[in-house]
C-alpha cells in the first residue's frame, strides 16, 4: 500500500517541479537584458537592466515583481543607486508582459523605433 502512495507522490512532485521551473525560466528569459524606460527625474529615456532572477523567483507566486539591477545613470552618479526606481512605478508586471512592455530586448526596441 505504501508503494502506490509513493508513486503518486513522486509523480505529483515531478509535476509541481516541472510547472515551477517552466514559469520561473520563462520569466527569467523575458526579463533579462537591457531595456529602455523613461526616467521620472530627467523625463529622458535611460537604459536599465532588470533583476531577472528576482523577477523569476517572484513569478512563482503569480505576481512577478520588477526591480532594477543596473541603471545607466548610476554609472555617472553612484549616489543615485538608492533612487526609488520610480521609472517602474505604475507598471504591472503581468500587463507589461501581456502587452510586450519591458519584455523586448533593447535592440528590438531601437529597431522598431527607427522604422516608425
Amino acid at each position: 500500500m505504501t508503494t502506490p502512495l509513493l508513486i503518486i507522490l513522486g509523480v505529483a512532485l515531478v509535476g509541481i517541479v516541472y510547472v515551477l521551473l517552466s514559469v520561473g525560466t520563462d520569466a527569467y528569459f523575458r526579463l533579462r537584458g537591457p531595456r529602455l524606460v523613461t526616467c521620472p527625474e530627467t523625463h529622458a529615456p535611460v537604459e536599465v537592466d532588470l533583476d531577472a532572477t528576482h523577477g523569476a523567483v517572484t513569478a512563482l507566486s503569480g505576481h512577478p515583481a520588477l526591480r532594477i539591477k543596473h541603471c545607466a545613470r548610476w554609472d555617472d552618479a553612484p549616489d543615485l543607486r538608492d533612487c526609488a526606481q520610480g521609472c517602474l512605478q505604475g507598471i504591472d508586471a503581468r500587463s507589461a508582459q501581456r502587452h510586450g512592455l519591458l519584455t523586448r530586448p533593447l535592440q528590438t526596441m531601437r529597431s522598431s523605433a527607427t522604422q516608425v
